[in-house]
């Protein structure tokens, strides 16, 4: 007789991607060459489908300046929800390269990162938790920055920032099995200029000359 093969319904099976740890940075739409205490943040979220552990921030700071005569911008101090937070700062070297603080390859080496020019800062910040998991609000790192004054103008500094786990996707050292976590780069470009000019009229009874070049705002 012929035996008609048996198939079983098998239950859903989830496919985790992992953790994603994604971070954004944001800033004023302008600043001025020496302004000082420019206040920038640095989102972090998990994108992801799984915890990801022992979170980070990155922020590649352009210190060295349009000419690498050091007189870009400065890292200043860092809070998170008002209290300090465990900060490294870091200058890359001759190479454009630096080794990250705690980061190691598979090998136990520690990780290399590249992106900024000799001289730029990298500046880790060490978010308070051991894990961070999908759907948990996104959460705010406060950066304050400062401008030099001899800087050259015409330059755009530009800063990168990003988020990682240090632990991957398991709450053990293992880089061998599970390897540190990190997320795409975001960028901020900023044009500090040299001065802001504003100009009103306090003419009586808003009286206005004619013609386009006389523009001006009324004081009410």
């Amino acid at each position: 007789m012929t035996v008609k093969p048996k198939f079983e319904l098998l239950e859903d099976r989830i496919v985790l991607d992992g953790a994603d740890p994604e971070v954004t940075i944001s800033g004023p739409e302008g600043v001025e060459l020496g302004q000082q205490d420019v206040a920038y943040t640095l989102t972090f979220d998990n994108t992801g489908t799984d915890s990801g552990y022992v979170p980070y921030a990155e922020l590649i700071i352009p210190t060295s300046g349009l000419d690498g005569e050091g007189d870009g911008p400065s890292f200043d101090s860092a809070s998170f929800l008002g209290a300090a937070i465990t900060t490294t700062e870091l200058t890359f070297d001759a190479s454009g390269e630096v080794e990250h603080p705690f980061l190691t390859n598979p090998d136990g080496t520690p990780l290399i990162v590249t992106g900024g020019q000799p001289g730029d800062t990298l500046v880790v910040f060490e978010l308070p938790y051991g894990s961070f998991s999908p759907g948990i609000p996104a959460v705010d790192i406060d950066v304050v920055i400062d401008f030099s004054d001899q800087a050259d103008l015409g330059a755009t500094p530009t800063f990168q920032a990003l988020g990682g786990f240090a632990l991957g996707c398991d709450a053990l050292d293992n880089p061998a099995d599970d390897a540190p976590i990190r997320g795409d780069t975001d960028s901020l470009v900023q044009n500090p200029t040299l001065f802001n000019v504003a100009k009103r009229s306090t003419a009586p009874e808003l009286e206005q000359a004619t013609g386009p070049s006389y523009v001006y705002q009324y004081v009410l």
